[in-house]
């Protein structure tokens, strides 16, 4: 009938919208991370040159990014980090932040991380459902009856 069509396209549009809110933010940090990661990778090697050379021995000790080259440069690949801590996107997020020297988005909008975090429930549901009914008709619930409309994808532009 009208209503379960109704209710199919709702909930049609409200997955891919949290999909895509995510992807976007997801890409973002992956974007940032990469650049943040090669950089510190050429400025350690540049850095590791230098410190060689006898004119300039004790005068230049760390490069741009020396943190997160301590933390993540020795990974060959860009890719190999998801085998790390930064598979998290929360993760990715506060590591960027404090490479890039800014505020973490929970200490500068707490509401705006509260919104990241339901976003992340949401679309770990639809992507990794729970087949337990009680527990499957609470989220859906939650995300079709309780979600604001476009709050999915507010929360990918301001997290940006």
């Amino acid at each position: 009938n009208g209503t379960d069509q109704l209710a199919g396209i709702i909930f049609a549009m409200t997955s891919v919208t949290a999909i895509y809110s995510y992807m976007t933010i997801e890409s973002f940090a992956n974007y940032h991370l990469y650049e943040i990661w090669e950089q510190s990778r050429f400025a350690h090697n540049k850095i590791e040159r230098i410190k060689d050379s006898h004119s300039l021995k004790g005068y230049i000790t760390t490069a741009i990014f020396d943190n997160f080259y301590k933390n993540y440069g020795h990974i060959e690949k860009f890719e190999d980090l998801r085998k790390t801590d930064l598979r998290d996107l929360k993760t990715r997020l506060k590591v960027l932040c404090e490479e890039l020297e800014i505020r973490k988005i929970h200490e500068v909008d707490p509401l705006l991380w509260q919104d990241f975090n339901s976003l992340l429930l949401a679309r770990n549901f639809l992507i990794h459902p729970i087949p337990n009914p009680k527990e499957f008709q609470t989220m859906m619930k939650n995300l079709l009856m309780k979600t604001e409309g476009g709050k999915y994808v507010n929360v990918a532009e301001r997290v940006k």
